[in-house]
């Protein structure tokens, strides 16, 4: 549009310069006939010529260095003149999203996982523990049973005292029964 602007401003003005030449050769012609000298009206018209050439020479020139068509105008729609960087970084910020989703995904797994296998390791140290408790408890019914069955050969005995092995018995069923003693066997 800028181009054709200026290709015919130049032949405006050509055209211009070509009528002044015209009227003033016009004005030579007025004079008596007699006075006229056929060799100036050649020489101003090859000068007319010649002007009329630069201009055209001028005015390719100028056609040739012009600015594209719709350099200063604004395009009529915008979303055709979008940025690529612009699109490129929304893409990766969608992607960036979809990742880090995926990632909060897997690590939610991952801590579920975490969690049921400390909750499965916790039930094992239960259940061990609770094995030695029950093995304590029939520890001490054992030793309850013996305790009785010697109480019962004491009063048929009724002898006199305790022997040694009577005592050794009663200080490991002690030892069994106080709960604070850190070690059992």
């Amino acid at each position: 549009m800028l181009k054709t602007q200026i290709v015919n401003t130049a032949k405006d003005m050509t055209q211009q310069k070509l009528i002044r030449l015209e009227s003033s050769i016009s004005t030579l012609h007025t004079k008596p006939r007699g006075l006229e000298k056929p060799k100036k009206e050649v020489i101003l018209k090859t000068k007319t010529e010649k002007i009329s050439e630069k201009a055209t020479m001028s005015i390719e020139a100028a056609s040739e260095n012009a600015l594209p068509e719709l350099f200063f105008d604004e395009p009529a729609n915008k979303k055709d003149l979008k940025d690529p960087h612009d699109e490129e970084w929304e893409r990766f910020q969608r992607e960036i999203k979809e990742e880090t989703i995926t990632s909060n995904v897997i690590i939610a797994g991952e801590q579920n996982e975490a969690t049921v296998d400390r909750q499965i390791e916790e039930i094992d140290e239960q259940i061990q523990h609770w094995a030695k408790v029950l093995d304590l408890e029939e520890k001490v019914e054992k030793m309850n049973k013996i305790n009785k069955a010697k109480q019962d050969l004491s009063s048929v005995n009724s002898s006199s005292g305790e022997t040694s092995s009577e005592a050794e018995d009663d200080d490991t069923l002690d030892e069994l029964l106080n709960w604070r003693c850190k070690s059992f066997k």
